[in-house]
């Protein structure tokens, strides 16, 4: 695990580029990349359909998705699509998605064939103040235990209950896996993540510190 601390968001935005790129162009063929949603990815999909990065061979995917429409402020699939897919447009291989048209056990079924094969080049993920990532949330044993490539979970915490997530198992499988961290009280769930005795059931994103190539990218607003 690598931790790197920086003094705004612009060194934050341009250093995560920059390891995107190194990933994309280590890849063979295809690069396989699985994005999260939220607020502290967004800047760095806008940077990225800027950048001068060849996209021709990468196919990108959901980390997770709430159960909404795609046209819903809610969804992830329709932020990714509006900061990384739609501006990429054709210099993109393939977008891979939760399709919530679907039933949600239809929907899950779908993407977990989709990506039953796949180990990820790099997995994009977040956490959350209660130390969810992904949408693996504390208290979920079976969630965060399950065996297959792609599930349902669900939360009390958030407006929208039901969700749709890789599995942990699938972050740890990752080649590379890079964690996001933006604002004063992210560093407090960092700081828990890193040095707190409490096990993965309580902070979810205790698992992905399994993944042997994990680097986390922090900033302080």
């Amino acid at each position: 695990m690598n931790l790197i601390r920086f003094n705004n968001e612009k060194e934050f935005i341009k250093a995560s580029v920059d390891y995107i790129k190194k990933i994309i162009d280590g890849c063979g063929a295809v690069c396989r990349i699985a994005l999260s949603g939220g607020s502290t990815p967004r800047p760095l999909y806008e940077a990225l359909s800027k950048s001068d990065i060849d996209f021709s061979k990468v196919e990108f995917y959901q980390v997770d998705e709430r159960y909404v429409s795609k046209t819903d402020n809610n969804s992830n699939y329709k932020l990714i699509s509006q900061t990384l897919i739609k501006p990429l447009g054709q210099r993109l291989k393939a977008f891979y998605y939760f399709d919530t048209s679907l039933s949600i056990e239809d929907c899950v079924n779908t993407y977990a064939q989709q990506i039953k094969d796949i180990n990820f080049d790099l997995v994009i993920l977040g956490i959350g103040k209660d130390g969810h990532t992904a949408s693996l949330f504390p208290n979920d044993k079976a969630a965060l235990d399950s065996v297959k490539s792609a599930i349902h979970t669900t939360t009390k915490t958030f407006a929208v209950k039901d969700r749709l997530t890789i599995s942990m198992k699938k972050i740890k499988e990752s080649k590379n896996a890079l964690l996001l961290i933006k604002g004063k009280e992210k560093q407090k769930v960092l700081n828990e993540l890193l040095n707190s005795t409490k096990d993965i059931y309580k902070i979810p994103a205790k698992g992905i510190l399994e993944n042997q190539n994990l680097l986390i990218h922090s900033f302080t607003l």
